[in-house]
């Protein structure tokens, strides 16, 4: 009922019930995850109702500092390498094949875009981004 109350829809609120009671089971072991492959952390983690692989990508290179992954399908991503580059990429598996350059720090180089993204729209924290120089 919390979760609601922060505005969190009938649905997230489900895919959170469902993975908490996972969690509680023993039927998703979260925190073996910071010492599972990439591959398998993220089948491991789209498994779960509700967690697709974008929210699981995001996860690992967030959440567990993974180093070399690209969040498949980020607007942000392709946005901002469109204006890094000054084209257009007319899928995502473009931006998948552009970003082969970057292995094996592809997490650094999204972060860095997505930052240029912001960035161009006056939505960068000029506070945060001092902090990490």
């Amino acid at each position: 009922v919390q979760t609601r109350a922060c505005g969190v829809s009938r649905q997230k609120h489900r895919y959170l019930h469902q993975l908490a009671d996972d969690v509680f089971q023993g039927r998703f072991q979260l925190h073996r995850l910071a010492e599972t492959p990439d591959q398998q952390a993220l089948c491991q983690l789209t498994a779960r109702l509700g967690i697709g692989r974008w929210s699981a990508e995001v996860y690992l290179m967030s959440a567990l500092d993974r180093p070399d992954i690209l969040p498949f399908g980020d607007l942000g991503l392709l946005k901002g390498l469109e204006e890094l580059d000054g084209g257009q990429y007319e899928s995502f598996e473009a931006v998948v094949e552009r970003a082969k350059q970057w292995r094996p720090y592809r997490s650094t180089a999204t972060r860095l875009v997505w930052a240029l993204y912001l960035d161009n729209r006056g939505l960068l924290n000029p506070m945060a981004a001092s902090s990490v120089t």
